[in-house]
């Protein structure tokens, strides 16, 4: 580093020696060419052995990244921490955050141009080849806006909006993988108690199976009759195979979400549906996600206009200068300082464009501000209708499986004393499993209606305490 500074002041000196002394001028152009030499291999010493004072990121690999990708969740605190958990961990949710900070950044970068702006620069060398005039001159600037007519105001109001916009945009896309790890929760339950079920109605009817299996095989009975007993059969055990093949999806589905296949912790559905209850609808469509991130939006559109209005008027800085020959340097000392007055007479129209632009981009804000209210409004109402044709549902499902298996025991009563038939039983089998899925599928719907209304309205953040 000493040795950079000595070649460089060297370089300054010769130059300003020249300026007052009749040294050859080629040989002083020699001169300076090798000590700027020097200077450059000192220099590229100097950036080989030392660090930059901001630190440069480091740069991750595509492999390393690939170990990493896989979601991992720590499922030993519960159902709720769980739900957090996958969700402040989620790289969609990672990445509206860092989107909101940099946003903020913005507001920040924004409010500097308000600032006094000091700039300066140092010129040495050859100013005149014909005249061999050799020298240097430091010049310093220094510029304030003292008024622009609302310019900078508008554009840090901009910032200040697109900020909100992010952090509504965060939130948004903290309930919706909120929303998309309950339903991955939801729909393994579904799947896992819908395979318990059918696995335990094959049990059941194992040796209903055997015994029409052994009439097939003996030829005995009605034909007709063991012949749809055998579709009835085949229509369970096609059903087993399209429940065990949902379940594997529905498993995957879950390890994508929280890295495991199998929770290990019960899903706590009764969370969801007294959340729900408590919610007032109509107070919180207006303070939805959805709804701050489209007004935020419209906000930024407003002061963005409001900024290019802004251009039609006049700007008002103090600047100041101040400039000092060394050596034997041509230039003239200069001092400087006073008031600027600018202002575009003539711009080929540009300004007027950029005018229609943004009054357009209001008025599109404005629309989808309204699109979104309709939405949202329309996706809660949607909803709880399902919720509430869901509960009915559940019932009539539960009444029907009563009914079934009252039947059930009354046709294996009657088989007992050939009054019924295999068919007949395996039939009612059916029916029951039926009557029993859909209650299942019924209450799986439910739970996604309820999970729905809760991201739609911004609760999840609340609900599962989700920083």
């Amino acid at each position: 580093m000493k040795k950079l500074l000595l070649y460089g002041l060297s370089g300054v000196a010769m130059i300003l020696m020249a300026g007052c002394s009749s040294e050859n001028f080629s040989s002083l152009s020699s001169q300076t060419k090798n000590i700027f030499k020097n200077i450059k291999v000192e220099a590229d010493k100097i950036s080989a052995s030392t660090t930059s004072p901001v630190a440069k990121p480091e740069k991750l690999m595509l492999n390393d990244i690939a170990k990493v990708a896989s979601a991992s969740v720590d499922l030993t605190g519960g159902f709720q921490k769980a739900i957090k958990s996958s969700v402040e961990t989620d790289p969609v949710v990672l990445n509206a955050k860092a989107e909101y900070q940099a946003k903020l950044g913005s507001i920040d970068l924004a409010k500097t141009s308000r600032e006094f702006k000091i700039s300066g620069s140092l010129l040495a060398g050859v100013e005149d080849v014909t005249d061999e005039t050799v020298g240097a001159v430091a010049v310093i600037n220094g510029r304030k806006i003292m008024f622009d007519g609302g310019k900078i105001d508008s554009q840090i109001s901009r910032e200040e909006f697109l900020a909100s916009a992010a952090l509504a945009e965060y939130e948004v896309r903290q309930n919706e993988r909120a929303s998309n790890a309950l339903s991955a929760w939801v729909n393994l339950k579904r799947y896992s108690t819908l395979n318990e079920l059918i696995q335990s109605r094959l049990e059941v009817l194992a040796p209903l199976i055997q015994q029409l299996e052994k009439v097939a095989e003996a030829g005995l009975g009605d034909a007709s009759q063991v012949a749809a007993a055998q579709r009835t059969v085949n229509r369970i055990r096609v059903t087993e195979k399209d429940v065990a093949q949902r379940l594997v999806e529905a498993e995957v589905g879950f390890e994508s979400v929280f890295g495991v296949r199998s929770p290990g912790i019960p899903f706590e559905g009764e969370l969801i549906s007294n959340a729900v209850k408590l919610l007032k609808v109509e107070d919180l469509l207006k303070t939805s996600p959805g709804i701050e991130l489209n007004y935020a939006r419209y906000g930024a559109a407003v002061a963005n206009l409001n900024s290019i209005l802004a251009k039609y008027s006049f700007d008002v800085g103090f600047e100041t200068k101040v400039q000092k020959p060394l050596g034997g340097s041509g230039y003239d000392s200069d001092e400087s300082i006073g008031f600027t007055i600018s202002k575009t007479f003539h711009d080929g129209g540009s300004l007027e464009a950029e005018k229609n632009i943004s009054e357009a981009q209001v008025s599109a804000a404005v629309d989808l501000l309204k699109l979104s209210f309709r939405e949202i409004e329309k996706n809660v109402k949607q909803a709880e209708t399902t919720m509430a044709a869901m509960t009915q549902a559940i019932e009539l499902a539960n009444e029907n499986a009563e009914n079934a298996k009252d039947e059930i025991s009354f046709l294996r009563k009657q088989l007992v004393i050939g009054q019924s038939t295999l068919d007949s039983v395996l039939s009612a089998e059916a029916r029951l499993y039926e009557a029993e899925s859909m209650a299942i599928d019924f209450v799986a719907d439910r739970y996604l209606a309820e999970i729905t209304i809760l991201a739609l309205l911004g609760e999840m953040v609340t609900l599962f305490d989700i920083q």
